[in-house]
């Protein structure tokens, strides 16, 4: 079930949205679905690779829990690289 809220859509909605924009915007967009017992097994090979340093997740900025707004903007305005991370 699709819920809006405001003009952000959530679930479904989204991830269709996001595959009809794709062709037409820089950014690519992709549909991800996930079982859970698959997920599990997923964040685990993540883990290893991870704790084995054959993976590094690129983090751009951190912000902790009450700068949620500016991380938003910052994100919006284009300036992010990598990802962000809100510490809680």
């Amino acid at each position: 079930m699709t819920q809006v809220f405001g003009t952000h859509r959530t679930g479904v909605g989204r991830q269709i949205r996001a595959l009809m924009l794709s062709p037409v915007i820089p950014q690519r967009l992709t549909m991800y679905i996930s079982s859970t017992n698959k997920r599990q097994a997923d964040l685990e090979a993540l883990r290893q690779q991870i704790e084995t340093g054959h993976l590094t997740p690129i983090v751009g900025k951190t912000y902790p829990l009450p700068e949620v707004p500016e991380a938003i903007r910052h994100l919006e305005g284009g300036r992010a690289q990598g990802k962000l991370a809100i510490t809680v």
